[in-house]
């Protein structure tokens, strides 16, 4: 009792007197209670003890072979009906025990357990007398008539012995509404010990266990001396179809071995390298009582490999884990199983992104406001993809990246590629030939990130999707190709994500337009910063392919594009398990390689259509150059300085009911001091400083008389330069701080800039920063904090 931890406990065949159970229960476990049918026997042929603490029983019923209760726990209340047993010897008189379970039977969760001294079949006996129809017959028509089946068990099969006979006399059953319950059960036969000829059963509840883990590829295998053979002699050759249909079967068949692998050699890791170093441990004790045998010296050797081999596998796979999040669900107390939190996620995912939206047209005087993509481009984009392409997008795959739906990570590509690899590069060269793409290739796992501590709702969560390697190494092809042309068709306001861009100048650029905005006799002018809400998963597919037509990409290579979007399936992940499936309708995924270059194409509409209203009436900036009048884009928001507020969210409506509904209704407005004009557009007003940072109150300062003025009161502080001193050189330690938050270092603390005054700085922070605490120049500093700071400076 004491080793399961038990909360009701039934004793069975005791045939104690009832002076005897007093006894019992005063000597073992006087503080917990108990019911016996000794009134019907005259001896206790049962006694079921409780914890009163734990768990209520209430006796409905009792017998001279039953006793019925209904029990409530008192921790999880769970309610279920329970019954123990304890059959006759003769057949003829198991018949009222069939009886009484008849008349117990309900349509709650009900657990009948005990001695039923019969089999159900010929397999739960060994030895003795066969086992005849008219022995079985009345135990099979009553569980029938109830519904009643065996739990899942581990331990022993047969439960009873007198040393020649064996015979599976105790069982743990339960009805088919025990499921309701949502609470795991678990059985497990011990040996019958000293004391008994019976096995002793031991019954678990317990909260709902997480579904079937779907599989994943472990990093540790790989380790193995073994492993590259047992793939390169599992890998079936007999599998026919497409090359993607034959590289993904044979995926699936390896699967099987890879498992076994594991079973045999890593499963339970932590506990294998607990065990090796006991006996390391042990045999080195032996090693230093006989110094001199080397039978010993060479088996110590021998346990040192093993154990570093098994510690490396216990690191990689922990090292493995630790790139999974696992998902706390937080959901006010609305839903208590895993399968309602994970339903609540389909759903809402499944709003988001299986359902599609009207969209306007693409207008064709847009796309004309900026250049179209050259014919001299399409030769590049058509080219043919060659092994060594597929090979570099493998290997560029970093290894600790989440495996997709399939389980294989990159890691097992890199290991096993010259078996896999011929493949693997074969199945997408297909796709490139044919345009086709395997559905199950292209399904994704949606891994939930949350965004905040407390979480209360699926849309605090942001959604990564975990693509298969094979189509991972599609879209990184794709992608490059993309990304390579995008250059001539992109206007120079998108810095984001294209190669030799920096999203900083942006930020550069908008304090430049705003240095103006400060002053009280100005003309009315205004800056919009425009929240995205679910901008990648709101994408029309339908706007994609049209912009990407319109823009002169190749009909091929959009084909491909889009068979790639289009054609995209999701499951959700909640807690390791795998919940729902859909097709997608619209939006482009987080995590895949493609999506922030279709998503800059749907930005660059939105520029040109800009563009296309400042060369119209009524959408007027003081600012005479067409740089002013240009859309501002950083990461996840849009800015936006114009003459007219009304015009401007006019102008953003019509771009996303073109490409998708995720903007924001919210909107962040700013405008100088002297437009006192009331604003109509439902926005709400928002000082500058929650925009940008706090270097836009230094745009006039000459950085190098800034610099000049700090190092006298550097040198002469003293003992009055403290960093956490909120009187120390306050304006410095702002304008440092601000500097780094807005990614200004690489402009405002470039050498150029500085000129003569930047050696002398830099030679001031070391010395300031890096001193140790305790001394004047170093008291109260965050070493690493500066340490960041210096390496920002330094690139």
């Amino acid at each position: 009792m004491q080793k399961h931890r038990m909360d009701v406990c039934g004793l069975l065949e005791t045939k104690l007197l009832p002076f005897r159970v007093v006894a019992l229960h005063k000597l073992r476990l006087k503080h917990w209670k108990y019911f016996t049918n000794v009134d019907t026997t005259g001896t206790a042929r049962i006694v079921v003890f409780y914890n009163p603490t734990t768990v209520k029983l209430n006796l409905l019923a009792s017998s001279a072979q039953s006793l019925h209760f209904s029990v409530t726990s008192l921790i999880s209340q769970v309610n279920f009906m329970l019954t123990f047993v304890y059959g006759f010897n003769t057949i003829v008189a198991r018949r009222l025990l069939w009886g009484e379970l008849r008349q117990y039977s309900s349509i709650s969760p009900w657990m009948v357990l005990g001695d039923f001294n019969s089999v159900l079949s010929s397999a739960d006996k060994h030895n003795g007398e066969a086992v005849s129809l008219y022995e079985i017959t009345d135990f099979r028509a009553c569980c029938s008539d109830l519904g009643l089946h065996d739990v899942n068990f581990t331990g022993c099969h047969f439960s009873w012995t007198n040393g020649s006979v064996w015979s599976k006399l105790d069982r743990v059953m339960i009805n088919p509404t025990w499921s309701s319950l949502h609470h795991s059960t678990h059985v497990h036969f011990s040996p019958p010990g000293a004391f008994t000829d019976h096995s002793p059963a031991a019954v678990r509840l317990g909260p709902l266990e997480q579904g079937r883990r779907c599989f994943k590829f472990f990093d540790m295998w790989a380790s193995h001396a073994d492993f590259t053979s047992l793939v390169s002699s599992h890998w079936p050759s007999h599998v026919y179809g497409t090359p993607m249909y034959i590289l993904c079967r044979r995926l699936k068949l390896l699967k099987v071995h890879l498992k076994e692998l594991n079973r045999l050699h890593f499963s339970h890791i932590s506990e294998r390298v607990a065990r090796l170093e006991s006996d390391l441990e042990q045999h080195q004790y032996a090693l230093h009582q006989d110094m001199d045998n080397q039978l010993l010296h060479a088996h110590d050797s021998l346990l040192r490999s093993k154990l570093s081999t098994l510690k490396f596998a216990e690191k990689q796979f922990f090292s493995q884990k630790t790139k999974c999040t696992f998902l706390q669900h937080s959901d006010r107390g609305s839903n208590n199983s895993l399968q309602q939190v994970g339903d609540e996620f389909v759903a809402y995912y499944q709003q988001l992104l299986g359902t599609s939206n009207a969209t306007t047209p693409i207008d064709s005087a847009v796309i004309s406001c900026g250049p179209c993509l050259p014919s001299s481009s399409f030769d590049f984009l058509l080219a043919p993809v060659t092994h060594e392409d597929i090979r570099k997008a493998v290997f560029s795959i970093s290894n600790d990246k989440a495996p997709g739906p399939d389980g294989y990570s990159s890691f097992f590509y890199k290991q096993a590629w010259s078996v896999v690899g011929g493949d693997f590069c074969s199945a997408v060269q297909d796709f490139f030939h044919s345009g086709n793409l395997l559905k199950q290739v292209n399904h994704s796992i949606i891994s939930l990130v949350p965004k905040a501590v407390n979480t209360s709702s699926p849309s605090d969560f942001r959604p990564i999707s975990c693509c298969n390697v094979i189509y991972k190494v599609i879209a990184k092809i794709l992608a490059g190709r993309l990304a390579h042309v995008l250059k001539e068709i992109v206007s120079p306001m998108q810095n984001a994500f294209l190669g030799g861009r920096f999203m900083s100048d942006n930020i550069n650029l908008v304090q430049e337009l705003l240095r103006q905005y400060g002053r009280k006799r100005s003309s009315p002018r205004c800056l919009l910063k425009v929240d995205f809400k679910k901008a990648f998963d709101s994408v029309q597919w339908g706007f994609v392919e049209n912009l990407l037509c319109h823009l002169g990409f190749p009909t091929k290579f959009v084909g491909l594009v889009m068979q790639c979007v289009s054609t995209a399936s999701f499951s959700v992940a909640v807690n390791g398990d795998i919940h729902g499936f859909f097709l997608g309708k619209r939006g482009v995924r987080q995590g895949d390689p493609l999506s922030p270059y279709i998503f800059i194409c749907c930005m660059e509409y939105f520029s040109r259509m800009l563009k296309l209203a400042t060369q119209q009436d009524g959408f007027p900036h003081p600012s005479s150059s067409p740089l002013w009048k240009a859309i501002i884009s950083v990461r996840d928001f849009i800015s936006q300085s114009c003459g007219d507020s009304d015009e401007s969210i006019s102008l953003m409506s019509r771009w996303s009911s073109a490409v998708g509904p995720f903007l924001s209704h919210a909107y962040n407005f700013f405008r100088p001091p002297a437009n006192g004009a009331e604003i109509k557009t439902g926005s709400y007003d928002a000082s500058l400083v929650l925009f940008f940072s706090a270097l836009a109150s230094v745009f006039g300062c000459a950085w190098g008389r800034l610099c000049s003025c700090l190092s006298p009161k550097l040198i002469a502080g003293h003992a009055t330069v403290d960093w956490c001193s909120p009187y120390s050189l306050a304006g410095f330690h702002l304008t440092l701080m601000a500097g780094v938050t807005s990614a200004q270092c690489k402009l405002l603390l470039s050498p150029a800039r500085f000129g003569s005054s930047y050696a002398c700085m830099e030679k001031l922070m070391h010395a300031w920063f890096l001193r140790e605490v305790g001394s004047w120049w170093g008291r109260g500093l965050a070493i690493w904090f500066f340490g960041a700071v210096l390496l920002l400076v330094s690139s």
